[in-house]
């Protein structure tokens, strides 16, 4: 087991006076990992997965407190484009994630914005995946494919319904597990 060594990238200033670091991270040595959200709506409802380390993370005991919890496209694209002026031999990959939003397909529009900001400074070779909750407008998932999505994960979670009920209260009553 070895740790992977600290990018370049995450003690310098984006123009907008964050720290890289508050905006983008590395998964392992080639994933350039963006967590858009740093809430979700299922929490504030009393509904979270049982699994989720949202609140742990960002609350105020949580190691992510002091990073930004609603990333923009600008902010985004800012630290994109320095983690790749430092750390390019690294990055392979951008990963996003995010919390839920309370209306899916408005949720769907602000995270495709970033993806489309962000494919404006990668070049073709840095694939972008997305883990994320389906949109309800199935047409929207066309719309984040040419905003230069690569690949997608819809975060069922669980498979077995049961469980999926049981374990992902939020995600069974504002989406459901039959729409998954």
């Amino acid at each position: 087991v070895s740790f992977t060594k600290r990018p370049r990238f995450f003690d310098k200033k984006l123009p907008s006076g964050h720290l890289c670091q508050q905006i983008a991270v590395m998964y392992g040595n080639y994933v350039l990992g963006i967590f858009i959200m740093g809430w979700c709506y299922f929490p504030a409802k009393g509904l979270s997965c049982k699994f989720c380390s949202i609140a742990s993370n960002w609350g105020e005991a949580g190691l992510g407190k002091q990073n930004v919890k609603y990333i923009t496209p600008e902010l985004a694209k800012e630290a994109v484009k320095l983690a790749l002026a430092t750390d390019s031999d690294r990055i392979k990959y951008v990963m996003y994630s995010s919390g839920s939003f309370p209306n899916n397909d408005r949720g769907f529009d602000i995270q495709s914005a970033v993806v489309k900001s962000v494919d404006e400074v990668i070049n073709d070779n840095i694939r972008q995946h997305f883990t994320i909750m389906p949109p309800d407008d199935f047409s929207l998932i066309k719309k984040i494919k040419d905003a230069g999505l690569s690949t997608i994960a819809f975060d069922i979670e669980v498979f077995d319904r049961d469980k999926f009920i049981k374990l992902c209260p939020g995600k069974q009553k504002f989406y459901g597990y039959e729409k998954f």
